[in-house]
């Protein structure tokens, strides 16, 4: 059975740039034969569509992401800098209070760190 990686990245304050990466690094991995969830690339996506509106806060898009960890995912990797996010930090709180495994990852300049 293929791992399934719930893949969490900061996003506000940068939000082009954070879509782009974690969808490229989303697509690297699911060739790597991971099944991938990156809420940044599933909530942009949506978020983004003509004619869609959404709330914008915190709260409401942690609770659509919960159950992807809670109910879903084997491991929770973080991609990339995220100390300073509100939205990683309360992942990673979540996966460790699971005992859901933490695994961080790096992409830059084109190179994919599983570390």
């Amino acid at each position: 059975m293929l791992k399934k990686i719930y893949l969490a990245t900061a996003y506000t304050g940068n939000e082009k740039e954070s879509f782009e990466t974690v969808t490229k690094v989303s697509g690297m991995l699911m060739e790597m034969q991971y099944i991938v969830f990156s809420p940044v690339t599933h909530g942009h996506t949506i978020a983004n569509w003509p004619g869609i509106k959404l709330p914008i806060d915190h709260k409401y898009w942690l609770a659509q992401c919960e159950p992807f960890i809670s109910d879903w995912a084997e491991e929770l990797w973080v991609l990339n800098e995220w100390r300073y996010s509100e939205g990683v930090t309360w992942e990673i709180n979540l996966a460790e209070k699971l005992n859901i495994p933490v695994k961080y990852i790096s992409y830059k300049n084109g190179v994919l760190r599983l570390e």
